[in-house]
C-alpha cells in the first residue's frame, strides 16, 4: 500500500509539472495532489490508520477498498509532528499552505487569468510557487524522510530533473529584474543562487546579527538562517531554526540550548523580576522548553526557530517573560493567566 502511495505521487507529480503551458490550472491541482499523497505515503509508513480522517472508526477493509476519508495536508502534517515526532519549519508550513489555498481557489472558483493558457505571469506564479515548494518536499523525501523512500531514488531524481527544466519559464522575468539587481549590487548587497529557483537573484537583507534574511528576487523564496560553529570540530554550519542539527562534518549533534548558549551573552541568563532587554523570554511560536528570545541587534529573535518578535511581556502569574500578543480571552501562552485577573482579585 505505501509503494502505491508513492508511485500515484509520482504520477500526479510528473502530470502537473507537464500541464504548465497546456493546463495551468490542471497543474497546480495535481501539484498540490501529490504533495498530499506523498504525506500520506510517510503516515502510511507509520501506521495504515493514521492516512484516515477518523482512524478510531476505520477498518482495513474499508481501506483497502478506498471507502474510507483520508486525511488532509494540514492534518498529515499535524499527526506528522505529534505521534511520528516529525519536525517541520515554519517556512514549510507556510510554502504547503499558500499552494493548498491556490489549489482550492482554483478548484472552487472560476479564474478568468487561467483561461488564457499562454499568460507568461501566470505561468511564472506557478512555477515560482512549486519550485518553493518542491525545496522543501525533495528535502523530506531524500534527507528527513530518507529511509522510507530510498527506493524510489530514481524516480525522484526524474521529478527534479524536470523541477529544473520548468525553471525556464522564470528567465523573462530574472532579465527584467537585471537594473534592480545591479543596483543592489552596487549597494554593497550580497546576492547568491537561489536553491530554490537556480538563478543568481538570492538577495540578503538588513536582518539582525547573526541572523541572516534572504529572498530571492525571482521565485520570491525567503529563508533565514545563522552560521554556527560546530562544537566539536568549530567548522561552520547552517541553522535553520529546525530543532537540534547534525554536524555535516563530524557529525556531532548540536542542540537548540548550545545555539541559545553560544549567540547570548551570559548576563540574559540572569533572573528578574521585572521585563529587560538583559532577560531570554520564552517564544510562544514554537513554545521552545527553554527561554529562548534575545534582544539582538535591536530585535527579538527566537534563537529556536528564528522567529522576530515584537516586545516580550511579563506574566504576573507564573513571573516568566513570554512573547506574543496577549489578550484577555487567551492569555499568557505558558500559564493561560489574563491580563488585570489577579488585581481584580
Amino acid at each position: 500500500m505505501f509503494d502505491s502511495l508513492v508511485r500515484n505521487a509520482i504520477d500526479f507529480m510528473k502530470v502537473s509539472l507537464g500541464q504548465l503551458e497546456s493546463s495551468p490550472k490542471y497543474s497546480v491541482i495535481n501539484f498540490c495532489s501529490a504533495v498530499e499523497i506523498f504525506f500520506k505515503a510517510r503516515l502510511m509508513a507509520e501506521h495504515w490508520s493514521l492516512v484516515v480522517a477518523k482512524p478510531e472508526n476505520a477498518t482495513l477493509s474499508k481501506f483497502k477498498e478506498g471507502k474510507e476519508k483520508s486525511v488532509t495536508l494540514d492534518h498529515a502534517i499535524t499527526r506528522l509532528e505529534n505521534i511520528a515526532g516529525e519536525k517541520f519549519s515554519k517556512h514549510v508550513k507556510d510554502t504547503f499552505c499558500i499552494m493548498r489555498e491556490h489549489r482550492n481557489k482554483l478548484a472552487h472558483f472560476f479564474h478568468e487569468e487561467y483561461v488564457n493558457t499562454t499568460n507568461p505571469k501566470t505561468i511564472s506564479q506557478i512555477v515560482s510557487e512549486q519550485c518553493r515548494a518542491w525545496l522543501y518536499l525533495h528535502n523530506l523525501l531524500t534527507i528527513q524522510w530518507k529511509k522510507h523512500f530510498s527506493k524510489f531514488d530514481k524516480e525522484i531524481s526524474e521529478l527534479d530533473e524536470l523541477i529544473h527544466k520548468n525553471r525556464k519559464f522564470l528567465e523573462v522575468k530574472f532579465k527584467s529584474i537585471g537594473p534592480e539587481l545591479k543596483f543592489l549590487m552596487a549597494e554593497h548587497f550580497n546576492i547568491v543562487t537561489c536553491t530554490s529557483c537556480g538563478f543568481h537573484a538570492f538577495c540578503q537583507t538588513e536582518d539582525p546579527a547573526p541572523i541572516k534574511d534572504c529572498t530571492c528576487k525571482v521565485c520570491g523564496y525567503h529563508d533565514r538562517y545563522l552560521n554556527i560553529p560546530c562544537t566539536a570540530c568549530s567548522k561552520e554550519q547552517v541553522y535553520e531554526g529546525d530543532g537540534d542539527i547534525e554536524c555535516a562534518d563530524c557529525k556531532k549533534k548540536i542542540t537548540v540550548d548550545d545555539i541559545i548558549e553560544k549567540f547570548t551573552p551570559k548576563e540574559f541568563q540572569k533572573s528578574h523580576s521585572e521585563p529587560s532587554d538583559d532577560l531570554l523570554a520564552y517564544c510562544h511560536y514554537c513554545e521552545y522548553v527553554n527561554p529562548s528570545v534575545a534582544k539582538l541587534s535591536g530585535y527579538w529573535v527566537c534563537l529556536a526557530c528564528l522567529e522576530l518578535h515584537d516586545a516580550p511581556d511579563y506574566c504576573d502569574w507564573c513571573n516568566e517573560y513570554i512573547t506574543g500578543d496577549w489578550d484577555e480571552y487567551f492569555g499568557c501562552p505558558h500559564c493561560e493567566g489574563r491580563k488585570g485577573w489577579k488585581d481584580d482579585d
